[in-house]
């Protein structure tokens, strides 16, 4: 066999290559929907555990420490944060006072529980929205519970709207999740709950 019959033998023609990129692009495009969809779905999460990972600490941190802890959110609808702060150390021979809202926007140390900085900075979970940066409560330092006695919730809302993941705290202080809008695996529906929607 000679040189050139080898040659066109070895190689891809140009409209084998062209048809070969064709179709790799049609199952990248078919492909495309369902990462934004993972994506979509990974941000929410990573947030919404973020959110329940500082409720958490702070209820054990109060209950640890003997000093209310109080849990707050702030920032806007778009660039939330979180954070929690211990009641300062009593003076002596002084009931201890009670726990003070952090300022999580700020850089500064204040949402500390136990020396420890308890907080969701503005901005880290970009595109995920919540809906109050009003939500503000206390969990008492000797059972853990809601103080005043009660309950707390918020939403938190994928990047495109397809998804929202109610949290809700019960005036024992147990957190739950549970999804108002699309259906994320993994996060039962609030209707299956019997949860009521966020005031």
């Amino acid at each position: 066999m000679d040189r050139s019959a080898r040659s066109r033998m070895a190689g891809f023609t140009l409209i084998e290559l062209m048809v070969a990129l064709t179709v790799l692009a049609i199952i990248a495009m078919a492909a495309l929907p369902a990462y934004r969809d993972f994506f979509e779905r990974y941000r929410l999460r990573g947030a919404v555990d973020d959110v329940t990972s500082v409720i958490a600490t702070a209820r054990a941190g109060a209950v640890k420490a003997d000093r209310d802890v109080n849990v707050s959110f702030g920032g806007s609808a778009s660039s939330w944060c979180v954070g929690a702060a211990a009641a300062l150390e009593p003076e002596d021979g002084a009931p201890a006072p009670g726990a003070v809202a952090c300022n999580c926007v700020s850089n500064s140390p204040q949402c500390l529980v136990g020396g420890s900085l308890i907080r969701v900075a503005p901005g880290k979970h970009a595109g995920v929205s919540i809906g109050s940066v009003s939500t503000n409560f206390a969990f008492d330092s000797k059972l853990g519970v809601i103080q005043p006695l009660g309950s707390a919730c918020t939403t938190l809302t994928s990047p495109n709207g397809t998804y929202t993941v109610q949290v809700n705290v019960n005036a024992l202080g147990q957190t739950t999740t549970c999804s108002t809008a699309g259906s994320m695996a993994g996060v039962t529906s609030c209707t299956d709950m019997g949860v009521a929607a966020c005031p």
